[in-house]
């Protein structure tokens, strides 16, 4: 018999001790849990609790600190001036925490195709320049073809 004071749903014998829960801790859910959930909630009740733990783990910066840097930012990308995809999905649809991969130091928000493009250029200025470069070139080509064929 267990007492009224357990909140796992197993005796001290058999309680794995990473089981938080039998039943999911938010209001008026009553999914139940598996063995080896960590912190009580079911799937649909973690996000919150998930995008914190996330933010401080990767970035040392709180959800508030997140919020903080999007006002600043007026919600938009800090490179392309865009906010994220409205009703986009999962990467699309919020401004990712760009950070220097060498220090961990954070710097901005960024869209989901600004933080990979400077991924893809693994952050080298110099390569981005060239990238540019190499752009405005053929971007002058086709403008110098298009006057000939008007002419």
């Amino acid at each position: 018999m267990l007492s009224p004071t357990n909140t796992v749903g197993r005796c001290y014998g058999h309680k794995d001790p990473r089981w938080v829960a039998a039943v999911c801790a938010a209001e008026g859910c009553t999914r139940t849990l598996n063995v080896t959930n960590l912190i009580g909630f079911c799937g649909r009740h973690t996000n919150g609790y998930r995008r914190d733990a996330n933010l401080q783990r990767q970035y040392g910066i709180s959800e508030a600190d997140y919020d903080a840097m999007l006002v600043a930012q007026n919600g938009v990308c800090k490179l392309c001036g865009k906010p994220p995809k409205e009703g986009g999905k999962l990467a699309a649809s919020r401004l990712h925490v760009d950070h220097d991969h060498e220090s961990g130091r954070v710097r901005d928000l960024l869209c989901n195709n600004c933080n990979r493009g400077l991924g893809f250029f693994v952050e080298n200025p110099a390569l981005m320049r060239a990238a540019a470069d190499y752009l405005e070139h053929h971007a002058a080509l086709a403008a110098h073809e298009a006057n000939l064929k008007v002419a």
